[in-house]
């Protein structure tokens, strides 16, 4: 009997090193999940459970699949002390499941560098069942290895001159991302002589003269410009107005100042019930500008103002105000107006890729300049 089992036993034995050599060898590691199906659950991942994960590289990631073996989100933890994970759930308008379902045990898998390890978290919120808009949180895991090969692909950009140059990539992901034209990553010019945040490509001769402010948020607030101030002015063209702008840009508020001896600009505040920005912020500090003609003067208001809802300021004294350009009106170009500029078309999800459509229903060319875009809705 002994010799009958044997070879049996050594057959085993020499089969399971061979299995083991076998999935060591082809390592399937998944790549982060990319995407938005619009249904999604949190998981808190606080620092107890990330410390006890078996990272010792940075390129160490979390991934969760479904129970088809779907990848359904992912994130990075190589280092981090707490983080999150968004499970992203089956988008129902769609007849493809192309997330978890309600319900489905989510499993956890860590891929560091060419090293798989199956995760058993422990949590103090919550489980590992998929429900939408849910949060759970983990604070402890025990992980066991699963698949270990330096043969095996690692997903990430391998783009050298990429934003997000991943230099322990093997294999490109698509995930790349490259600044601008005349940018860095950061989003900064990389020629900027004058340090006036426009890239020395698109410095023009003639000043961008800004439009009078049109509109009305719902709030306000009043700053009056007593004789002083008015008569300290640099005014020389009948139609000369005073412009409110945020640091960002953003006229805010406009008033005629020629042939007045006082008056008054009413500064307008966000519109808290859109969700874009179309005023200024609590506390945003409030620059002014004299347009006289063609002239474009900063002007250095006597009493700094930050904006208040329903306050006040009074300028009694007069302003010290200094020429920043001047237009030959040849090739003068006005800011957009909000109404006769609008967004005809977007699109933000599938095939083609995500762009706007932006229509001038004026006559005149117009520059967008100081405006900003929110994808929140």
């Amino acid at each position: 009997m002994k010799n009958r089992f044997l070879p049996l036993i050594a057959l085993m034995v020499l089969s399971f090193f061979t299995l083991s050599k076998v999935n060591a060898q082809n390592c399937d590691i998944p790549a982060p999940f990319e995407g938005n199906t619009g249904v999604n659950m949190t998981m808190m991942l606080l620092p107890s459970f990330v410390q006890s994960l078996p990272v010792s590289g940075t390129a160490a990631y979390m991934v969760v699949k479904t129970p088809s073996g779907m990848v359904v989100g992912s994130t990075e933890v190589n280092g981090s002390d707490q983080t999150s994970l968004t499970i992203w759930g089956d988008d129902t308008f769609t007849p493809e499941v192309d997330g978890a379902l309600s319900g489905d045990a989510i499993s956890f898998a860590l891929v560091e560098g060419a090293n798989i390890y199956d995760v058993s978290p422990i949590f103090g919120m919550g489980g590992s069942n998929f429900t939408v808009n849910g949060i759970a949180s983990i604070v402890n895991s025990t992980s066991v290895s699963v698949c270990s090969s330096q043969d095996a692909d690692v997903f990430g950009c391998t783009g050298e001159s990429a934003c997000n140059f991943d230099s322990t990539a093997t294999q490109d992901d698509g995930s790349c991302v490259y600044a601008e034209s005349s940018y860095d990553c950061s989003g900064a010019c990389l020629n900027d002589v004058d340090d006036d945040g426009v890239c020395d490509e698109f410095e023009t001769l003639d000043c961008l003269l800004p439009s009078a402010f049109v509109g009305n948020t719902g709030s306000n607030m009043t700053v009056m410009l007593l004789p002083p101030f008015i008569n300290s002015l640099p005014i020389s063209n009948p139609d000369a107005y005073l412009v409110a702008k945020t640091l960002d840009g953003v006229v805010v508020g406009s008033e005629k100042v020629a042939t007045v001896s006082k008056t008054s600009i009413a500064v307008w505040g966000d519109d808290t019930s859109t969700s874009e920005i179309d005023g200024a912020l609590a506390n945003a500090d409030i620059s002014f500008q004299l347009v006289d003609g063609v002239d474009l003067y900063d002007v250095d208001m006597p009493f700094p103002i930050s904006y208040t809802a329903n306050g006040m300021a009074v300028q009694s004294v007069g302003a010290t105000s200094v020429l920043n350009c001047s237009s030959s009106g040849l090739n003068e170009i006005l800011a957009c107006e909000l109404g006769v500029v609008y967004i005809t078309e977007a699109h933000g999800k599938g095939d083609p890729e995500d762009y706007i459509e932006i229509y001038n229903s004026g006559d005149e060319e117009c520059t967008l300049l100081g405006f900003m875009l929110d994808d929140e809705q």
